[in-house]
This record gives structure tokens, sequence and C-alpha cells, in this order.
């Protein structure tokens, strides 16, 4: 009942319309996300919206989970592969999920490798996944050898001898 000054009464009637919250908006970024064994990425949100929980998993051969993360989180995948991080938000108005896809490359074994003069030498260093992401260098680099998409290709002379470390 609504009263004025001029004693006039009546009823108004109003609609009260409470719509449900928005879903939460899922913000997840990797500090990397390919790269090579062991490969520490760190993970951050800042996810919006009413939220209620958030849980973060991120999988190699170990499993970490850390329920509602304050601040970056790190990981370091040892292991070769396709591994998913997952951020789980769960919000008044629903939930949702971020996704990161994260690829480690591993490293082909070495050995060491003698050679003759006059003979070529080819020693893949890196398969091409790998070598796309990874810089590899030798040095010194023998005067005549190229190192190319992870491969060290070259033919040495007589005074050439020596021992050459790969650094990756």
């Amino acid at each position: 009942t609504v009263a004025t000054s001029e004693d006039y009464t009546g009823t108004q009637r109003w609609i009260l319309t409470i719509s449900k919250p928005a879903p939460p908006k899922i913000v997840f970024q990797a500090s990397a996300t390919e790269g090579l064994a062991p490969l520490r990425v760190t993970f951050t949100e800042s996810s919006t919206g009413f939220i209620v929980s958030r849980v973060l998993e991120a999988i190699d051969a170990e499993l970490l989970r850390v329920i509602e993360p304050s601040g970056p989180v790190s990981k370091t995948y040892s292991n070769p592969g396709n591994w998913v991080a997952k951020l789980f938000v769960n919000g008044v108005g629903g939930r949702g999920i971020g996704e990161i896809p994260i690829v480690v490359h591993g490293l082909e074994p070495l050995a060491d490798h003698g050679v003759d003069e006059g003979q070529p030498v080819a020693v893949t260093l890196l398969n091409s996944a790998a070598a796309s992401v990874v810089t590899v260098t030798v040095e010194p680099l023998p005067q005549g050898a190229t190192v190319v998409d992870g491969v060290l290709t070259w033919l040495p002379t007589a005074d050439q001898g020596g021992s050459y470390p790969v650094t990756v």
C-alpha cells in the first residue's frame, strides 16, 4: 500500500526477477607449452565470476593436484610425451574447465662417434620435433661441419682430430 500527502492510497505490484549468475570465465595460462624434458612450467589463473572452488591438475607420470591455488603453481615435466593440464572451476552459475596442452620432448641417446679422415659423419642430435624448440650447439664447430635441424653433418680432414662436446 502506498500513501501520499494528498491522502491517496493504492496498490502497486512489482515483479522481481532473480537470474542465475553466468558461469565462471576461465583464464588459465602456462609459462611454456613445449620444450625439452625436464620442462618446468608455471601455471597461473585469474578466472572471474562467482567462483566457489578451483582445482588445478597437471599430469605426466605423476599427478600434481592443487586445490584452491593461491598463486602461481609450478610443475616439472620429467617424461617426454603429450600432456594436458586442466583447471576445474566451479561457480554459482555453473562450472568450467580450462585445458592447456603440454608437449615435452626427450633427447635421443647419443654415443661417442669415431670417424676416420675423409669418411662422412651424420649424427642425429635431436628428433625433428625437438629440433624445432631446442637449440643445439657444437663448440668448437669443426671447419666444414654444419648443424641443421638437429643433425650434425661433417666430412673431417686429417687435421681435425679431437673431441667436440655437444651442448643442448
